[in-house]
């Protein structure tokens, strides 16, 4: 529990200081972008912290990619 409040002060500390900036370059698409990718890091920490099983993505990749790659093996 300590490691989950610890995640959620970091993540605080970095956004007011990240966002007051880019609220003052009024930069709305660099904001929107930085907010969610902040949202998916620190949920990500959250749940590394509370050893939920995260699936790689690489194994999903080879999930979409893998019938395309029998796929071109066969032209070749």
């Amino acid at each position: 529990m300590i490691g989950v409040v610890g995640i959620l002060i970091v993540a605080i500390g970095i956004a007011i200081i990240e966002i007051r900036n880019l609220l003052k370059k009024e930069d709305r698409k660099e904001l929107w972008t930085f907010g969610i990718f902040l949202l998916v890091g620190t949920g990500l920490g959250i749940a590394k912290v509370l050893n939920v099983h995260i699936p790689s993505p690489m194994k999903g990749l080879t999930i979409i990619l893998k019938p395309l790659s029998k796929l071109f093996y066969g032209f070749l």
